[in-house]
């Protein structure tokens, strides 16, 4: 694991310990461990639910270094071919437009809740499922 995830995972650690003022501080994971908290609450569990909190921590980070590591090794086939880079390339784009256009009908709609997170593993699958074949063909793995 690389210095960025080591230095994300540290702070998120020991951000509880810190002054109150940094410890409140909400992070992009406090959104999925503790949705909907207060700042208060946020660091009311963060500090007196520090054992549960930790391996949340600790899991959430690993999930996280999956799903980049997923990326990567896209990227790292769509170099390859041209046809690959096409069909990667095609895949993030629309999975961009996809997502902002659900944040901006949101933003105009409040009463529209939030598509929930699975939406974006079935995008991600869906992904796949282009680029893979695309590789494989590409490489002569297959026909």
């Amino acid at each position: 694991m690389g210095p960025g995830p080591c230095a994300t995972w540290l702070f998120l650690l020991v951000q509880p310990l810190l002054p109150d003022k940094i410890a409140g501080y909400e992070t992009l994971l406090d959104g999925v461990i503790f949705p909907s908290y207060s700042a208060a609450q946020r660091l009311e569990a963060k500090r007196h639910g520090f054992k549960s909190y930790a391996p949340k921590v600790v899991g959430m980070v690993l999930f996280h270094a999956a799903l980049s590591l997923s990326g990567v090794t896209a990227a790292a086939l769509a170099y390859q071919y041209y046809a690959v880079q096409i069909v990667w390339i095609a895949s993030v784009l629309t999975g961009c437009l996809l997502a902002g256009y659900d944040f901006y009908y949101r933003s105009a709609n409040p009463q529209v809740e939030a598509q929930p997170l699975i939406v974006g593993f079935k995008r991600m699958a869906c992904a796949w499922a282009f680029v893979l074949p695309t590789y494989l063909v590409s490489a002569g793995y297959v026909w």
